[in-house]
């Protein structure tokens, strides 16, 4: 994918394993995270927080969404009618995977951005 879209400036994940995997294939490309491509992934595995560069992610609350089910299996077992969607917000977690897109040089535009300077990890 990274060959045949060279100006990818962005991947978001189907979830944060897939997220890890996508670091390993733009190391072996050549090119950097966030540097040159953000990535994101989806569910805030434990120690997301702790790869590197900090994996920005998508959380929802496994706790919430297992409630909110034993509330719907219960009522539906007393025989009370459900109707209507479940709305569960997820939050997006902002780490270090992800920055303003780079410059680009040649293309038909290009973008003057600001980027802020990359969090440093204490260990």
């Amino acid at each position: 994918m990274l060959d045949a879209h060279p100006a990818t400036t962005a991947i978001v994940a189907a979830n944060d394993l897939l997220a890890l995997g996508c670091y390993d294939a733009l190391r072996a490309s050549g090119r950097a995270c966030p540097d040159d491509v953000s990535v994101t992934g989806y569910n805030d595995l434990p120690l997301m927080d702790l790869v590197d560069p900090p994996l920005t992610t998508v959380r929802f609350r496994h706790r919430d969404m297992g409630a909110e089910a034993a509330r719907l299996l219960l009522a539906r077992m007393a025989g009370q009618e459900m109707a209507g969607d479940v709305l569960l917000r997820p939050e997006m977690v902002l780490r270090g995977s992800t920055a303003p897109p780079p410059a680009r040089q040649g293309g038909r535009e290009t973008l003057a951005v600001n980027r802020p300077a990359r969090p440093r990890i204490r260990r």
